[in-house]
């Protein structure tokens, strides 16, 4: 071992476990739940990330590996957006129905084949409906544009009366004005209470 380089643990890396691990993120895992899935800490992708980019041969092995972690992931994102898009904007539905009624004859009797049974005729109905997913379409506009479109209010420059107000409107209870001033981290001393 050469003078002053650690001896640590071998590594897992490995084309085949790289591969893998970009197959996880393109379709859409975090990188933790990637690198759970493959048996490695979030630690060790980051070493390898970092070694990818590093001009050392010693690290020649990690050669793109940056390159195609952001591949996957960048890839990951368009066709999650495509699908979500899909379910707002709407989808054909296919239903087709098979009838099948019996062949009769002119006085409403069955028609009987040369093998002894009963004639029938089947018709195809298809019919085509357009479905889609108003919560998707939602979710887009939340994330896509935010304004009025999200799930939290701002109240900015509110007095305690205007909040107070408004906690009336929406049902919910309210503490005294001035209640909630003093929730800082710091616990209240007590009195008597020895430092």
């Amino acid at each position: 071992m050469e003078e002053g380089k650690k001896q640590g643990r071998p590594t897992k890396y490995s084309e085949a476990l790289s591969a893998r691990l970009c197959e996880l993120l393109e379709g859409g895992n975090t990188r933790k739940a990637a690198c759970h899935a493959v048996g490695i800490s979030e630690d060790a992708l980051g070493a390898w990330l970092a070694r990818s980019e590093s001009d050392d041969q010693a690290d020649a092995v990690y050669s793109g590996f940056a390159d195609r972690v952001k591949a996957a992931e960048g890839a990951a994102e368009p066709a999650l957006v495509a699908v979500l898009y899909k379910a707002a904007t709407g989808y054909e539905k296919r239903k087709t129905k098979i009838k099948r009624r019996s062949v009769v004859g002119p006085k409403g009797e069955p028609i009987i084949g040369a093998d002894g049974k009963p004639l029938y005729i089947e018709e195809q109905e298809t019919t085509i409906e357009r479905d889609f997913d108003w919560r998707a379409a939602l979710e887009i506009l939340k994330r896509r544009f935010g304004g009025g479109w999200g799930d939290s209010l701002q109240l900015r420059g509110s007095s305690d009366d205007d909040l107070l107000e408004l906690a009336e409107k929406l049902g919910l209870a309210a503490m005294e004005p001035g209640a909630g001033e003093d929730l800082g981290d710091e616990p209240e001393e007590e009195e008597g209470a020895e430092e």
